[in-house]
């Protein structure tokens, strides 16, 4: 039985288990109650016959009646200043409809297959055993899940396929917002780069785009509003693997303001969200680092904040407070590689590389292969991780021991100057995509061209460094003994793989 994680309230259900909005919805007066009454109220009340079909139709018009009100929905998202599924504005948006769930019998009174019937499964999974659909008894089909705890919608097609949540988190003035709106403007073209086709499924990174659109001559967009939650960026990501078959995977990428990320806050809206990532990315003003501090003006410097205290707070989250390394996958990434002030103190020849692109990856014979390039970020990560240790060791030994995974990497999300808070001007991103293949890499939906360098995950078998690697789907399913015909007979499954000595493991 496939099981679905709500990408919003992150509760665990069957995927037969969703509720659906309605196709159907009712408008204005309900034109089946008798001229003698004001109101449907009033004539429930008052009618005698409930078998008639005046009474029937009416009771009917009135289940569908538009604006019928979602406690669950709106619960939601009054926690986290207003939703965002749909523009505000829209006097008939889809949350205003009513939800119904198929195994409710109040409900089931308006499908065309009941539950009790033989044909109820073949209605309900339409696509490949997989819940898609409902048909009304007035013909409409309703295609629009919705989880059933929260009644947030569902992309479609959401919780067919393995799925990670990725949690891109800012400190602040380290540029996130115009980060993610390069990502999302590129993401097909950064995707491919090992391998992968995207597909968004729902309008959610074209209204990202929208709001926060990033164009020479036009002021930047601002940072994420505190306290609010964007909706959820999805992305279904697929590749053929080594017998021709389409493997696909779906991605879900939030976006956190770093104005939140405190001890006293995260409690309240942030830890829900962090605690179910299966990635996360930090992104740091490289403003923050004391070296790039005394080149700049003490105004300057003194208006951002510290990485320590983001760093405190994910990881407090992430392990709900108990001592021992976190293993969710961490990519430190210093945004604005390309200002004068950074490429002062970094070496010439790290600076000449993090001005090339990303390269992927391609057989002798010229196709493109699966796999994130590490022999191109390999050197990269060394310089990175050399010089936080050298001028940041406290941020250093702090990730170090409080992370088993995770990596450096630097990127300019612009290329160009910015004069008054607007782009001058040629829009030229540089590895902006790297932690992101990283990740892909880390969660098994990619290989490598050669083992990636790796700081904090040490096997606990043979304690070698950067050679455990983090397993999922059927890459976890390991046949300990077989029967007389070769068949599987016991297996276990485990969460780690390490390359240095050959041994599968779990962690406690």
């Amino acid at each position: 039985m496939r099981e679905i994680t709500c990408p919003y309230c992150f509760s665990v259900f069957p995927h037969n288990a969703v509720h659906f909005r309605s196709e159907r919805v009712s408008v204005g007066v309900n034109p089946f109650i008798p001229e003698d009454y004001d109101d449907f109220e009033e004539f429930k009340q008052n009618c005698k016959d409930k078998s008639s079909a005046a009474y029937r139709n009416s009771e009917e018009w009135e289940f569908f009646r538009e604006g019928n009100g979602d406690d669950r929905y709106k619960h939601f998202w009054d926690r986290h200043g207003g939703t965002t599924t749909e523009e505000i504005s829209q006097q008939r948006a889809s949350y205003r409809r009513r939800v119904l769930d198929p195994t409710n019998p109040e409900h089931q009174r308006f499908l065309k297959v009941q539950n009790d019937s033989p044909d109820f499964q073949r209605y309900l999974y339409m696509v490949e055993d997989f819940a898609t659909s409902i048909t009304l008894t007035s013909g409409e089909i309703c295609t629009q899940r919705v989880c059933p705890v929260c009644h947030n919608p569902l992309p479609n097609q959401y919780g067919k396929h393995e799925s990670r949540f990725i949690a891109v988190i800012g400190v602040t003035g380290a540029g996130k917002t115009v980060y993610l709106s390069q990502l999302v403007y590129g993401f097909d073209d950064y995707v491919v780069k090992v391998g992968l086709a995207a597909l968004q499924t729902t309008d959610s990174p074209l209204k990202f785009l929208r709001k926060n659109p990033v164009n020479t001559k036009v002021p930047l967009p601002g940072s994420t509003p505190p306290g609010s939650f964007l909706q959820p960026l999805f992305y279904d990501l697929s590749r053929l693997d080594e017998y021709g078959k389409t493997k696909v995977y779906t991605l879900v990428i939030y976006d956190v303001a770093g104005e939140n990320c405190d001890m006293q806050k995260m409690h309240s809206w942030f830890a829900p969200f962090i605690e179910h990532m299966d990635g996360v990315f930090l992104l740091i003003d490289p403003l923050q680092f004391k070296v790039i501090k005394m080149l700049t003006s003490e105004e300057e410097a003194e208006a951002k904040g510290k990485p320590m205290t983001v760093l405190n707070a994910i990881h407090n989250t992430l392990t709900g407070g108990k001592s021992g390394k976190c293993e969710i996958p961490l990519a430190v990434c210093i945004s604005k590689s390309d200002m004068q002030d950074v490429r002062d103190v970094l070496d010439e020849e790290l600076n000449d590389m993090l001005m090339d692109d990303v390269e992927p990856v391609f057989s002798p014979s010229g196709s493109l292969l699966p796999q994130f390039n590490a022999k191109q970020y390999n050197p990269i990560a060394v310089k990175l991780h050399d010089f936080i240790k050298e001028n940041e060791m406290a941020l250093e030994t702090f990730i170090n021991v409080n992370y088993s995974c995770y990596n450096y990497f630097a990127f300019t999300s612009l290329g160009c100057g910015v004069e008054n808070n607007i782009p001058e001007g040629p829009i030229i991103p540089k590895r902006i995509e790297e932690p992101l293949l990283w990740l892909l890499n880390r969660f098994g939906f990619v290989g490598e061209n050669e083992k990636v360098v790796g700081y904090g995950d040490t096997c606990p078998v043979c304690g070698c460094e950067g050679k455990r690697r983090r397993l999922s789907g059927d890459d976890r399913i390991v046949v300990t003994k077989k029967n007389l015909f070769g068949k599987p007979k016991e297996w276990e499954e485990y969460d780690y793989y390490c390359e240095g000595c050959n041994n599968y493991y779990n962690l406690d």
